[in-house]
């Protein structure tokens, strides 16, 4: 369980990395596949921590975002932008 707590930490640590890049630099028009990477990682493993932990209401919450987060960078991979 201390693996996931360490991995949850360390992509919790680059995702506010690449939030921060994202939301601070005006110029920034490059793609989000970065950021829904490691927010998948991020609320999968926090997930799995959670569930490890028995907080499956908290777990379930997690696993839920993570699939946002999923379906977010399958769009990014395989949308179209044509705008």
């Amino acid at each position: 369980m201390k693996l996931f707590k360490f991995i949850s930490w360390l992509i919790g640590t680059l995702f506010l990395f690449v939030a921060a890049n994202h939301f601070f630099n005006p110029n920034f028009t490059g793609s989000m596949t970065l950021f829904f990477t490691l927010s998948f990682l991020l609320f999968t493993s926090s997930g799995i921590y959670e569930y490890l932990e028995r907080r499956k209401k908290t777990a379930i919450l997690y696993f839920f975002t993570g699939t946002a987060c999923f379906f977010g960078l399958m769009v990014e991979f395989f949308g179209t932008n044509q705008v």
